[in-house]
């Protein structure tokens, strides 16, 4: 009886042993993600490389860049990272905006780490992508293949702490303290930071993301910032997209000003085929963006996109962009008021 009595013991244990273990596993989640993408981009103008980051190369097969990604998710906490590499990310995330200098920090696009004090607040800290903004780092989730001048615009991302709050099923709120806009990583004796808040509704039909950032940066540079974001799903297969971004700063007691409008839509023809506009314009009035005062550039860009499979997306794109004054530079070094370009994309992802 004695030897039956610990074998159903070890036996007992074993299986809250094995239970244990799997609800540990059932709690915890780790996903790997990838992307590498790659294109060849005709231009129609002359125009040798765009205004526009990251920027493309006149009559050139070029890697975009190669992402590879980790998250694990816990029962009350988590983490996320991903690296990239690659010529668009040499173009877009170099972090040493004002020092000039190489980093570890310009080959990574975000590294934070979570913690759920409730099921509606959250703390998090580390290195985030951009939160605002209808375009996204990641190629394979826009719809357009080229990025747009709001994004150039938007910074390579934040290093900082932020509280995000779910006040309801459709509304939620983040503030964060943040490094400089343009400078994820602090240099020198800089201790300016970056103060920003978001407030967010959806619904099944409809989103509307509002964003408050103000920043003083390293060369005085004081910028306050404003981007409404959102989308309108019109039937299943149409959605139109909408961002309005405005950004205001001041150097040396001067003003500037930039007023930046776009509209996406996207319509969805099959699981297969969807075809991606965007119309956008950009009034720049002391010359801030274009180093040319009262300047008015826009672009119009139209960009299907076929998928293969789950893992392949071809993306043939055209681009129409001008200015109301000279402002793009051609293979003579001469300013001209159109810079057209077509685009033949190709992203992997998994």
């Amino acid at each position: 009886m004695k030897t039956n009595f610990f074998s159903l013991l070890t036996m007992l244990l074993m299986i809250t042993f094995c239970f244990s273990q799997e609800e540990k596993q059932k709690q915890r989640k780790t996903t790997f993600t990838a992307s590498v993408d790659a294109y060849y981009a005709v231009n129609f103008n002359n125009v040798p490389i765009t205004i526009t980051f990251p920027r493309y190369q006149d009559d050139q097969f070029t890697l975009g860049w190669l992402s590879a990604g980790v998250m694990h998710e816990g029962k009350n906490h988590g983490f996320q990272a991903n690296l990239s590499y690659g010529p668009k990310n040499d173009d877009f995330f170099k972090t040493g905006f004002y020092s000039g200098e190489e980093s570890t920090f310009n080959y990574v696009r975000d590294a934070f780490a979570y913690f759920n004090a409730t099921q509606d607040l959250t703390f998090s800290a580390g290195l985030f992508q951009t939160f605002y903004g209808y375009e996204v780092d990641d190629v394979h989730l826009n719809g357009n293949y080229s990025n747009g001048y709001i994004y150039t615009l938007s910074s390579a991302g934040y290093a900082g702490a932020k509280v995000d709050y779910t006040i309801n099923k459709n509304w939620n709120a983040m503030l964060g303290v943040f490094n400089n806009v343009y400078q994820r990583e602090q240099t020198g004796g800089d201790t300016n930071k970056t103060v920003a808040g978001n407030l967010a509704y959806a619904d099944d039909t409809f989103s509307v993301a509002l964003t408050y950032l103000n920043s003083t940066e390293p060369d005085g540079v004081t910028l306050n910032l404003i981007d409404l974001v959102g989308a309108v799903n019109i039937s299943e297969k149409f959605t139109l997209g909408y961002n309005v971004h405005n950004m205001m700063t001041r150097i040396s007691g001067s003003d500037s000003n930039i007023f930046a409008a776009a509209l996406y839509p996207s319509f969805s023809m099959n699981d297969k085929i969807s075809i991606a506009l965007r119309g956008e314009i950009l009034i720049d009035e002391e010359g801030y963006f274009s180093l040319i005062s009262d300047n008015s550039l826009y672009n119009v860009t139209a960009s299907l996109n076929y998928t293969i499979g789950e893992n392949i997306k071809i993306t043939p794109e055209v681009r129409l962009d001008g200015a109301s004054e000279d402002t793009f530079t051609n293979v003579d070094g001469d300013l001209v008021s159109d810079d057209s370009f077509a685009i033949i994309g190709l992203t992997y992802m998994f």
